[in-house]
């Protein structure tokens, strides 16, 4: 059984600095949990960092840690969330965001990923 990790002290991940193409959403929030702005690119994005902010469960979280792998290729990963169960990345269905250095690809250490649509949430 895991141990229990604590919320902040090594919690390792940074948000990457994300290229958007004009038409893509741009929307700024402050995170009451992180103490700081967030910048999040789609209105799924909001929704599930809501959500996060809401839940007991989850200890600390960072938008946009950087490049997993997603069926054996590349992609940014939406959230990385630290739950008193452990750690895990989730990926929004959505548009695939990419780097603004996309020639630096470094892969994450492997964690759990969920994968969140619109058609596998439920009502609460």
């Amino acid at each position: 059984m895991p141990q229990p990790l604590d919320a902040v002290s090594d919690f390792p991940f940074r948000p990457v600095a994300i290229q958007r193409s004009k038409w893509t959403h741009h929307f700024h929030v402050r995170s009451p949990k992180l103490a700081r702005r967030l910048a999040l690119y789609s209105w799924q994005a909001i929704d599930f960092w809501a959500m996060i902010e809401s839940h007991a469960s989850i200890l600390t979280f960072c938008e946009l840690p950087g490049f997993i792998l997603v069926d054996q290729r590349p992609h940014v990963a939406d959230f990385v969330l630290r739950k008193s169960e452990g750690d895990e990345f989730v990926v929004l269905d959505g548009l695939p965001l990419s780097t603004l250095d996309t020639h630096e690809r470094d892969i994450l250490d492997p964690l759990p990923v969920t994968s969140v649509s619109r058609h596998n949430v439920g009502p609460c």
